[in-house]
């Protein structure tokens, strides 16, 4: 994929440095779909409460500036991708990372 690597790995670092502030562990997973290249990290945390947007910005955590899920947003979409929180059956968060491939194929 194209993209500015520095900006990427700050949504990625941000996303990693989350679960961990959050949890104890974090799971990593790459995969292609569709023309697009999906990261998903999750971690083992208790999750993030109904209602809450963590995308908002200014929503802050735990010893967090609350800037970094809003921001990695907005790197995804200026990438042409997306960041999204995916809802799933299992304890803990999963953020899904969503970015166009370089030749529409991996």
């Amino acid at each position: 994929m194209h993209g500015d690597p520095t900006r990427l790995r700050q949504v990625l670092a941000n996303l990693i440095a989350n679960g961990l502030r959050h949890g104890t562990r974090v799971e990593i997973a790459v995969s292609e779909r569709n023309g697009r290249v999906v990261v998903d990290v999750v971690d083992d945390g208790a999750g993030i409460a109904a209602g809450i947007d963590p995308f908002a910005r200014g929503a802050s955590g735990v010893e967090s500036s609350g800037l970094g899920l809003w921001l990695g947003r907005e790197i995804a979409g200026a990438h042409g991708g997306a960041l999204e929180l995916v809802s799933g059956t299992r304890p803990g968060t999963c953020f899904r990372l969503s970015l166009p491939s370089a030749s529409g194929e991996c």
